[in-house]
């Protein structure tokens, strides 16, 4: 396998200028992700069952753990659409210029399905 230097600096490049949020994500070992969106959800539904009353008429039913049981909740899916939305825009950097993805478009296609 020959080593090709202008590939190596172009994907340097490349990863320079990705910024922080879309690093943490792509540069995250696969068991860090694992625990970070499969792991951690689950542990979080879990201890919500325990807080969560049966019936439920109104927010104010769930009381404090409830709400940090939300809360925690939606932190994870916030962690899920940033993990997509930071593949997602690496993926579309590697395209050739003719083939990118309309970036307002792509936005708004992470926005929809957790609206």
């Amino acid at each position: 396998m020959d080593y090709n230097p202008s590939a190596n600096n172009a994907f340097q490049r490349m990863l320079a200028t990705m910024n922080g949020l879309a690093d943490l994500f792509l540069r995250a070992k696969h068991w860090q992700l694992f625990l970070l969106l499969f792991v951690f959800p689950i542990l979080v539904e879990l201890a919500a069952t325990g807080y969560m009353p049966t019936t439920l008429r109104s927010w104010r039913d769930l009381g404090p753990g409830g709400l940090v049981c939300l809360g925690l909740m939606w932190i994870a899916m916030l962690c899920l659409i940033a993990w997509l939305w930071a593949m997602g825009s690496f993926l579309n950097s590697l395209q050739k210029p003719g083939l990118t993805l309309k970036l307002p478009l792509f936005h708004v296609a992470l926005l929809y399905p957790p609206v």
